[in-house]
């Protein structure tokens, strides 16, 4: 398990320095990405002072966003590369970083208000591992406080993408040995641990789920 763990480190280690520009650069990607950005923030809703964990923020963009609307930003990632990353493009209000992984995250228990975590699932090292990655997400949640995640659905530019493309260019070396599952409505249901999905909806051109689960009492 370790090695798998290190495999998805070393992964984004290696692109973390070209991620705004593989993700965020002008084309397809970037429309894709900007359009699931814009409809996440809608739902996440991020109010002023509220506390709000932010596991894998990349090079930052859902980080500014929610910065933007107040909101009081803890951002964990497993790469350290990631986090030099994404603490360069802040200014004035910088999130506290973290370093850590979405089994484990290094929060105590109760302390935020909300947590997201958007294109993270896909890469986790078995796809059997997200109902355990979901409780950990909750653990950290204030009861009644609410948590995000996208699962990238069974959508054909989703499959041409992951299965064919980026095995046959990808972004480095050590990227090449990322997962990218694919989740479908059944995968879904099986999330039910201490929790209540309120909605699971189709985000970014249909080709994602955004799925929202309610802390309910112990």
């Amino acid at each position: 398990m370790e090695g798998q763990w290190r495999e998805l480190r070393e992964g984004f280690q290696s692109i973390s320095r070209r991620y705004s520009e593989i993700y965020y650069k002008n084309g397809l990607k970037q429309r894709l990405m900007s359009k699931r950005l814009k409809e996440v923030i809608a739902e996440v809703d991020p109010k002023k002072s509220e506390e709000i964990l932010e596991i894998g923020p990349g090079s930052g963009a859902y980080t500014l966003a929610l910065l933007e609307k107040g909101a009081d930003v803890t951002a964990i990632d497993i790469s350290e590369n990631m986090i030099e990353v994404c603490r360069k493009r802040m200014e004035a209000s910088r999130p506290n970083f973290v370093q850590g992984n979405i089994l484990n995250i290094p929060i105590r228990h109760k302390t935020m208000d909300k947590a997201i975590a958007i294109g993270i699932m896909t890469h986790l090292p078995e796809k059997k591992m997200f109902a355990d990655a979901v409780k950990e997400m909750l653990r950290v949640v204030r009861e009644g406080g609410a948590i995000w995640f996208d699962l990238p659905r069974y959508h054909l530019i989703k499959v041409l993408y992951t299965k064919l493309y980026l095995k046959l260019k990808p972004f480095s070396k050590e990227s090449k040995r990322l997962r990218n599952h694919l989740f479908t409505n059944k995968d879904i249901q099986s999330l039910m641990r201490r929790g209540r999905i309120m909605y699971t909806k189709k985000i970014g051109y249909g080709i994602h789920y955004l799925v929202k689960i309610v802390k309910i009492a112990d």
